[in-house]
């Protein structure tokens, strides 16, 4: 817990955790509960959320469980003018789709922790439910054709794409390992 901060400041941007705070109620330094992007006209409010694990316990925070906090979150987000609501979820599959069915608003959500490969999209409650493998072996990529007034998901296409030998190199992404391994070094 104590490592957000730097990580946060090395990436540039606040890590995303709706559900975690300290146990006075407070945020830790570099986290935010959301964010809220504009993306062609459109307001896209981006929450993240982490499992409620035990391991959590000796570094003095409370994670919620999603359930609870996410539908004030959720309304917090819209109420700020977000249209579009984007889950980041370290939840797992399992827990991702039972969430989903008990919490309303939800509109895509890019899935981690299981592992899982989810292709097709799974659609839970109006909401899209994707994740893309473990260990960069595939990028996932979600195609979505979105109702400028109405901001509702009209069409969507979605691909796993192999991680291969040829992959072309992408200059940012190596840039930023680059500085991760100066950091790392230092």
């Amino acid at each position: 817990i104590q490592a957000i901060s730097g990580l946060a400041q090395s990436f540039g941007k606040p890590l995303l955790c709706g559900n975690m705070r300290w146990q006075d109620g407070s945020l830790p330094d570099g986290l935010l509960p959301y964010l809220i992007e504009e993306l062609n006209g459109i307001k896209l409010g981006l929450i993240g959320v982490t499992a409620p694990l035990d391991a959590y316990q000796p570094f003095n925070v409370v994670v919620r469980p999603p359930k609870e906090c996410m539908p004030a979150l959720i309304k917090e987000v819209k109420d700020k003018g977000a249209q579009l609501i984007l889950v980041l979820s370290h939840l797992g599959q399992k827990h991702d789709v039972e969430f989903l069915e008990s919490v309303t608003g939800v509109d895509i959500l890019v899935g981690g922790h299981s592992h899982d490969r989810i292709n097709p999209p799974l659609l839970v409650n109006n909401a899209l439910i994707v994740q893309a493998g473990q260990y960069g072996e595939v990028l996932g990529r979600l195609d979505l054709e979105i109702d400028k007034d109405t901001a509702k998901v009209l069409r969507y296409s979605a691909q796993l794409i192999p991680v291969v030998e040829n992959t072309p190199e992408d200059a940012g992404v190596l840039e930023v390992v680059k500085k991760e391994q100066q950091r790392a070094q230092r």
